[in-house]
C-alpha cells in the first residue's frame, strides 16, 4: 500500500482550508514577533509611518493606497493595528494566489502552487520586514485574477471588476502602475485580449475605469505641485538592489521545486504519491509568462533612478510559483515529500525564529543596536512630561533625524508631529504659523562629549539652547553603550497683543475750478445763562 503523508491527503482532501491554515499561521508569526519582540518599529516601517500620519506618499513604497491604510490602520490602534493591516494583507494575497492557481491548475495543484508562493513570501519577510509593498500585493493579484477571467476564461462581464482593480491599483505606485502596463499589453498585443476589446461590457468597465482616473488626477496634481517633478540621479544601486531582492524571492521556490521532482531520484518514479491537474488552458502559459517577467522589466527604468523599489508589490513572485508547478504535468509526483515539508516549514517558520533571536543576541555580540530594539518609550516619556512642564503644553512638533525623532514622536502620549532633518523644508504640512504657534521640540543622537547639536541642526536652528541631555539603556542592553540624546525646546513665540488700528485721515476733496467757496454755516447761538429760581418767602 502507497503511504502518503497527511499534507499530502489534505491537499487532495480539503485544499482550500490547508491554504488557508498555512496563511493564517504565517500571518500569526508575523503579528506576535513585532507585538513581543519589537521595542520601536523597524526603521523602514517607522519612516512609512511617519509619513502616512500626514496622508503623504510618492510613488514608491506602495503609493498614497499603502500609505492611507497605514495612516488609518494607526490612527485607529497604533503599531498594534499596522501590524494587524500587514497580516489580513498577507492573508489575503495568499487567498488570492489560491484563486488564481485554481483556475489554471485545478485545486489541488493550485493550492500546491499558493503553498510554494507562501514560502517565497516568508523568506522574503526579513528583508526588508514589512516593507509597504506587501500591502499593495493584493490588489495586484486581484488585477491578475480579474485579466484572467477577462482574457483566459472569455468572462466578458468581468470588465467591471478588472476596471476597478486597474483603477485601484493607480495609487498602488510603481508596483501597481507596472502591473496595469502589463495586463494593458496583454489585451492590445494578444488575440484573446482584441476579442474581449470588442465586447460590449468593455464600455461598462471604462466607465469604472475614468471613475478612477478623476480621483487619481487629482492626487498626480497635488504631488506635483507640493514635491514638483525633479529629476533624480542615476542609481545603480537600487537595480542591484532590486535584482538581489529577486533572487533571494526566487530561489526558496526553484529549490523546492528541484527537490520535489524527479531528478536525482528516478528510483522511486514509480511509488511517489502524484498529484493531479486537468489540462492546462491554452492561454496559461503565455499569461503566467507575462506576469512574471514583464513587470520585473518595467520595474528596471524606475529603480535605475533611485526609485525604492521590491518584487512584494508586482504579481512576479507569484506567477514564477504557477509557472514552476505548471512544468510538472497533468501528474505531479512528489518526490522526497518529507525533505519538501521539510524546507517548506522552514521557509514559513525560520525567519520570524531568525528575527526575535536577533532582538535578544544582537545586543551581546554586536556594538551597534538594532532600530527594533530602540528605547523609544523610555525616551518620549521624560521628554513629554519636562517639555509639557516648561510650556504648558505637551511637544506638538518634534525636529531631529527622521528615525530618532520618529520614534520618540510614534511613541509619545502626545502624538506630536514630525519635521525630519529638523529641515522646515521637509516637512511641508508644518506651517510657519504652525510652527510658531506650537513651538518645536529639537532632538538629536549624542556622538562627542559636547552634546552640542549637529551642524546642520545648528545652522537651521542657531539661537538653539540644549538641555541636559537624556541618558537611557537600550531596551536590551547587553554590551551596548546608553543611548545619548540631546535635545532643545525652541518655545512658541508670543501673540502680539491686539492694539487699536489707527482712524483714517479723512481729506476733503478739491473743489472743481472756478467753484466759489461755500461760506461757512453760522454757529447756534449760546444758550441763556440759567436763572435761579427765587427762594419762597419766610411765613
Amino acid at each position: 500500500m502507497l503511504w502518503s503523508a497527511p499534507w499530502i491527503e489534505a491537499l487532495r482532501v480539503r485544499p482550500a482550508l490547508a491554504v488557508m491554515v498555512a496563511a493564517v499561521l504565517f500571518a500569526l508569526l508575523w503579528t506576535l514577533v513585532p507585538l513581543l519582540f519589537f521595542y520601536s518599529p523597524p526603521a523602514l516601517l517607522l519612516e512609512h509611518v511617519v509619513y502616512a500620519r500626514e496622508w503623504r506618499a510618492g510613488a514608491d513604497a506602495g503609493g498614497p493606497l499603502a500609505a492611507w491604510l497605514v495612516g488609518v490602520a494607526f490612527t485607529a490602534g497604533g503599531m498594534t493595528a499596522v501590524y494587524l493591516l500587514f497580516a489580513a494583507a498577507s492573508i489575503a494575497a495568499v487567498w488570492l494566489a489560491f484563486d488564481i492557481a485554481r483556475r489554471l491548475l485545478g485545486r489541488t495543484l493550485g493550492a500546491t502552487a499558493a503553498l510554494l508562493f507562501l514560502a517565497m513570501l516568508a523568506m522574503g519577510s526579513a528583508a526588508p520586514p514589512f516593507a509597504p509593498d506587501r500591502l499593495i500585493l493584493p490588489v495586484t493579484l486581484w488585477l491578475t485574477r480579474e485579466a484572467w477571467r477577462v482574457l483566459g476564461e472569455a468572462e466578458t462581464e468581468a470588465w467591471p471588476a478588472l476596471a476597478a482593480a486597474a483603477g485601484v491599483a493607480l495609487f498602488a505606485g510603481w508596483s501597481g502602475w507596472v502591473s496595469v502596463v502589463a495586463v494593458g499589453v496583454l489585451l492590445f498585443t494578444t488575440p484573446q485580449g482584441r476579442v474581449a476589446l470588442k465586447a460590449p461590457e468593455m464600455i461598462r468597465g471604462a466607465v469604472v475605469g475614468v471613475s478612477f482616473l478623476i480621483p487619481f488626477g487629482a492626487w498626480a496634481a497635488f504631488v506635483l505641485l507640493e514635491q514638483g517633478l525633479a529629476g533624480s540621479a542615476f542609481a545603480p544601486y537600487s537595480l542591484v538592489a532590486l535584482a538581489v531582492s529577486a533572487l533571494v524571492a526566487l530561489a526558496p521556490g526553484l529549490l523546492i521545486a528541484l527537490c520535489a521532482g524527479p531528478v536525482g531520484d528516478r528510483s522511486h518514479v514509480g511509488d511517489v504519491p502524484e498529484l493531479l491537474r486537468p489540462p492546462l488552458p491554452g492561454f496559461a502559459r503565455p499569461f503566467l509568462s507575462a506576469l512574471a517577467g514583464w513587470p520585473l522589466l518595467f520595474l528596471v527604468v524606475p529603480a535605475m533612478f533611485g526609485a525604492s523599489l521590491s518584487l512584494w508589490g508586482v504579481t512576479a513572485v507569484a506567477a514564477f510559483a504557477l509557472w514552476l508547478v505548471s512544468l510538472r504535468g497533468e501528474r505531479a509526483g512528489l518526490h522526497r515529500h518529507g525533505l519538501v515539508a521539510l524546507l517548506w516549514l522552514a521557509c514559513l517558520l525560520a525567519p520570524p525564529i531568525v528575527a526575535a533571536a536577533t532582538v535578544w543576541a544582537a545586543p551581546h555580540l554586536r556594538p551597534a543596536g538594532e532600530d527594533v530594539n530602540f528605547p523609544a518609550q523610555a525616551i518620549a516619556r521624560p521628554l513629554t512630561e519636562i517639555t509639557a512642564r516648561r510650556t504648558g503644553s505637551p511637544p506638538r512638533i518634534i525636529a531631529g533625524d527622521l528615525f530618532l525623532s520618529g520614534a520618540i514622536a510614534l511613541a509619545s502620549s502626545a502624538h506630536p508631529t514630525v519635521m525630519p532633518g529638523a529641515d522646515p523644508a521637509r516637512a511641508p504640512w508644518i506651517s510657519a504659523e504652525e510652527l510658531a504657534r506650537d513651538g518645536a521640540v529639537v532632538v538629536w543622537s549624542i556622538t562627542d562629549p559636547s552634546g552640542e547639536p549637529p551642524f546642520e541642526i545648528r545652522s537651521r536652528w542657531p539661537d538653539l539652547r540644549p538641555q541636559a541631555p537624556l541618558v537611557v539603556q537600550w531596551a536590551i542592553p547587553g554590551k551596548l553603550e546608553p543611548v545619548r540624546v540631546g535635545w532643545a525646546i525652541v518655545p512658541p513665540q508670543p501673540v502680539p497683543a491686539a492694539t487699536t488700528p489707527p482712524q483714517p485721515l479723512v481729506v476733503p476733496a478739491p473743489m472743481p475750478p472756478g467753484a466759489a467757496p461755500k461760506p461757512p454755516a453760522p454757529e447756534p447761538p449760546a444758550p441763556a445763562p440759567a436763572v435761579p429760581a427765587p427762594a419762597a418767602p419766610a411765613q
